[in-house]
């Protein structure tokens, strides 16, 4: 849905993790190690990037 590559994703997750971009990417939830992101998160992260 963002069109981002997963490394780039992964980059976000990072930088929101250690806070030095706590708007990086859309919010994501891990469960163990599978990372999955609610639609909901996806098109608010959208939403905000176009406005």
């Amino acid at each position: 849905m963002t069109g981002h590559p997963e490394t780039v994703l992964a980059v976000y997750r990072s930088r929101r993790n250690t806070g030095r971009s706590p708007h990086a990417g859309p919010e994501f939830v891990k469960v163990g190690r599978e990372v999955f992101y609610t639609r909901e998160a996806v098109r608010a992260y959208l939403a905000g990037k176009r406005g």
